[in-house]
């Protein structure tokens, strides 16, 4: 297979995550480049880890800055996949994800799993107290004055493919730019970036969570990489993959009761 100039990396600042190694690094490891910016103590025989400084206010921030800026920290690649630090690695081909997802566009994401629009989005975070009402509030009247437009379209930011070109260099500059001037919710900014600059966006039509390119854990789960139930499950055809692919759905949309049931049904399965 022809090598691509890629780069697979992650963040991690503070304790709030613990490092995954891809599902499947002895069939990836010939693909791509591994990275890990963090300010911790971590230790991999896949990942480069590289220290990274506390220097923009907070842990959330800092992890955003080379998340944001691919083209400070690896400017020597032609492309990127950036996974969030709870996200486990499980695809078995990272060329062809560039091929399929980057072939109309030079940035692919999930779509966001409940909402299209950014001002939808600004009313859940303050709901959910996910940052500063003021913060929020100001950020996306200044939007409206611009005329940013509503339904406009959301992304699940866990994931982001990047073709390495001028034209995402400047989307990565304005998108931090708006940043850092406007709330740690990064999907706020990097829509109005993109809308900004005119820059097309490729979706990959996948539930963000758990589907065929990684797996969601919540954060700071640690987990035995050979024993894991979950991590056995992935990759096998049987009931118990399927209840696995099943979990996030369940989490995110389906009432306590069925919550509860498929605690009972997982366990079942599991031993």
């Amino acid at each position: 297979m022809e090598r691509y100039n890629l780069a697979v990396y992650t963040t991690i600042i503070g304790s709030y995550d613990h490092l995954k190694h891809p599902m499947y690094f002895e069939t990836i490891r010939s693909q791509a480049d591994f990275f890990c910016f963090t300010d911790q103590s971590v230790s991999s025989d896949v990942f480069t880890i590289v220290p990274l400084k506390s220097q923009w206010g907070s842990p959330t921030r800092n992890s955003r800055h080379p998340k944001i800026n691919t083209h400070l920290y690896l400017a020597n690649y032609k492309y990127s996949i950036y996974l969030d630090a709870n996200l486990l690695l499980v695809a078995q081909d990272l060329h062809r994800l560039i091929d399929e997802h980057l072939s109309s566009a030079d940035i692919a994401r999930f779509p966001h799993h409940r909402r299209n629009c950014l001002y939808d989005e600004a009313i859940a975070c303050i709901a959910q107290n996910l940052d500063r009402e003021d913060v929020i509030r100001n950020q996306v009247t200044r939007y409206k004055q611009d005329g940013f437009p509503r339904h406009f379209g959301l992304g699940a930011n866990s994931l982001i493919i990047r073709r390495h070109t001028r034209a995402v260099e400047q989307f990565n500059s304005v998108w931090w730019s708006e940043y850092s001037q406007g709330s740690q919710r990064d999907q706020l900014s990097f829509e109005y970036a993109r809308w900004k600059l005119d820059l097309n966006v490729s979706e990959i039509p996948y539930f963000w969570a758990n589907n065929a390119i990684c797996i969601r854990f919540d954060h700071n789960h640690q987990f035995d990489e050979r024993k894991h139930w979950e991590l056995q499950a992935v990759g096998a055809q049987t009931p118990l993959s399927l209840i696995v692919r099943f979990k996030a759905l369940l989490k995110y949309f389906a009432p306590p009761f069925l919550v509860d049931l498929f605690r009972v049904v997982r366990n079942r399965c599991s031993q």
